[in-house]
């Protein structure tokens, strides 16, 4: 594991759909879903294996997001468009508020 976000090896993916409509709350539940079925396939091998996993050389892709960067998604200021602030409250679901 490497201390900055999206950084280090890659040992194992574990993809899945989004679904169109999803928002922040269903998306944490599918990825934590993945976590699990993940450390299901891995387990047994991290457990008596005491060898390093083999790498997969996959590189990471796409601009790097951070839980700070989430929580500003989700924070927003009244005076944003109308149709931006819908957009906002849809993706971030019970995430989503008004800074006062």
């Amino acid at each position: 594991m490497a201390a900055r976000v999206d950084e280090g090896p890659i040992i194992c993916v574990e993809m899945f759909p989004v679904p169109a409509d999803c928002d922040l709350e269903v998306l944490d539940t599918l990825a934590f879903q993945a976590l699990v079925d993940l450390f299901r396939r891995l387990a047994k091998r991290l457990a008596t294996d005491p060898n390093p996993l083999p790498l997969r050389h996959i590189p990471w892709t796409g601009v790097k997001r951070s839980k700070s960067d989430c929580d500003s998604l989700c924070s927003v200021d009244s005076d944003l468009a109308p149709e931006e602030l819908a957009r906002r409250r849809r993706a971030c679901g019970p995430h989503f508020q008004i800074k006062a």
